[in-house]
């Protein structure tokens, strides 16, 4: 890990983490080594570092225990992640629990930290503000620019390798054309006015990719 990198989510990790001091930095370390695993080729600390910087970008429309949860729930969304295994967002959230119980959070913030880490499964419509943002900084990397979200495209297959092309193929197929199909795929204005015209572009080219595609 870049050490510039390293330092600016130290500071983020400062910032929100409910206490400093050595089991602080524990968890620190933890989160960092499972967001640094080798088979992580998005789900990885620039994605960690990325979301980040979505939500500094807002921090001056949230409240600060707002802006704390989900910093939190950014740290912790995908700490648990294997592509072969489909409760990623669940066992995420159940060590976010552990965690941040450890560090003596309180129950409400727990809770609401792992609510906004399950919205991160994208299967239904958040039902808070705190959510809908969460889902859109995590969606943010769809309305980057064409290079960005093709790195972004060509390391989520790298993710799947263990998955035959054709499966792959269809699969990822029915997400790209689900996010499409939404009226809209950003719900927060700021999130909308900035990305959605070109995640429409992004996912309408990363799908003609893959339809013309043979292996």
């Amino acid at each position: 890990m870049q050490e510039k990198l390293r330092t600016d989510l130290e500071r983020s990790w400062a910032a929100c983490a409910p206490v400093g001091g050595p089991l602080a930095t524990e968890v620190l370390d933890e989160l960092l080594t499972l967001w640094s695993a080798p088979a992580r080729h998005y789900h990885n600390v620039e994605h960690l570092h990325e979301c980040l910087a979505e939500l500094a970008a807002v921090a001056g429309d949230l409240s600060t225990r707002g802006h704390r949860s989900i910093a939190l729930a950014i740290w912790f969304h995908d700490a648990i992640y294997d592509a072969a295994r489909h409760d990623n967002e669940a066992a995420s959230a159940d060590l976010a629990a552990a965690r941040l119980g450890q560090l003596g959070e309180s129950p409400d913030v727990i809770a609401t930290v792992g609510r906004l880490i399950l919205d991160t499964a994208h299967r239904a419509e958040p039902a808070t503000p705190e959510g809908r943002l969460m889902v859109d900084i995590d969606l943010s990397i769809l309305g980057k620019p064409a290079d960005r979200f093709d790195r972004y495209d060509a390391a989520i297959r790298a993710e799947y390798a263990h998955v035959p092309w054709q499966d792959y193929r269809t699969g990822r197929l029915k997400v790209l054309r689900a996010f499409l199909a939404r009226p809209a795929i950003y719900g927060a204005t700021c999130f909308k006015a900035a990305y959605e015209d070109a995640a429409r572009a992004n996912l309408d080219r990363a799908i003609s990719r893959l339809e013309s595609a043979r292996n």
